[in-house]
């Protein structure tokens, strides 16, 4: 550190008087609002049990503002970019909002205001016990879910399959018995049905690193698939980021904000894939405005 010339030295000067939720907010924040990275949001768990609905029905976090990861528990929730990659190294796989960069900054009330705009909301939500790939039985119970509480919802097996993993496909040898991670192209469901037990249980492991703690569903306005936190709720906000490298679920906002004239207030809820909308489409919602009917407006979130 003593030859990190490009760093104030009055910045280095050790706190000892700051609490630790204090340390996790300003940590936070330092990637986020300074280093223009929103990677740290992929750490973030909003325990369902944690989520308590008062009689506004307002959804909230205590002791730490829910876009910080709660660093005092261990849960293995890694961000959705991580998907597939058992190493430390990986590359960036989605890019919902290419060539922006993020927009955010902190307020004395520990509250983050970031720049995005709305994709879509959330519609349906198949039960939590049918997540994340965890077998074919499971699988099963959440695609007959969809298609029974959700009839106009239309989606193929391999749309099922690709949302339910995040993207994370998988190719192997079968002379070699050795495989490889990667996105594309799209492993048919009757390609997988062959992959012996050794295999199946590394793809799973690999898939449940990210995918663990999520829930399948599907969207209002577009009509997809997609994979949501536990802790989401039908009629959730799905939006956008500037800079981000996933799409994001943001909780019911606080209806006594608007009697104090204040900016409205959502509580960060996590992560989520969006099928179909990982790879910029989400832009297109942006260039429709002022240009054509049902465009939407990048604004500031705040963050609680």
């Amino acid at each position: 550190m003593p030859y990190a010339t490009d760093l104030s030295r009055s910045g280095l000067t050790i706190d000892y008087s700051r609490d630790l939720l204090g340390v996790y907010t300003d940590m936070a924040a330092f990637y986020i609002v300074q280093k223009r990275s929103l990677e740290i949001l992929g750490y973030v768990y909003t325990r369902p049990e944690y989520i308590k609905i008062d009689e506004n029905d307002v959804l909230f976090k205590p002791d730490l503002p829910s876009w910080v990861p709660d660093w005092r528990y261990r849960i293995d929730v890694r961000p959705l970019n991580k998907t597939g990659i058992v190493g430390p190294d990986y590359r960036i796989i989605y890019t919902p909002c290419p060539g922006t960069l993020v927009g955010a900054y902190t307020s004395s009330d520990r509250s983050l205001f970031i720049r995005g705009f709305v994709v879509d909301r959330i519609s349906c939500l198949a039960p939590p016990g049918t997540t994340t790939a965890k077998n074919a039985t499971e699988l099963a119970t959440a695609k007959a879910f969809l298609r029974e509480h959700d009839p106009t919802l239309a989606f193929t097996d391999e749309e099922f399959l690709r949302t339910t993993t995040v993207d994370a496909d998988y190719r192997w040898d079968n002379e070699e018995r050795t495989h490889c991670n990667i996105r594309r192209p799209h492993p048919s469901t009757t390609e997988l049905t062959g992959i012996d037990r050794e295999l199946h249980v590394e793809r799973q492991e690999t898939v449940q690193h990210v995918c663990i703690f999520h829930q399948v569903g599907s969207t209002k306005e577009g009509r997809k698939l997609g994979l949501f936190p536990h802790a989401a709720r039908e009629g959730d906000l799905v939006v956008a980021l500037s800079g981000g490298n996933a799409l994001y679920v943001l909780g019911p906002d606080q209806g006594l904000d608007r009697e104090r004239g204040e900016m409205r207030r959502y509580q960060f809820i996590g992560e989520c894939y969006i099928d179909g909308m990982m790879d910029g489409q989400a832009m297109e919602l942006l260039k429709k405005d002022g240009g054509g009917e049902g465009g939407v407006q990048s604004r500031m979130f705040r963050l609680c």
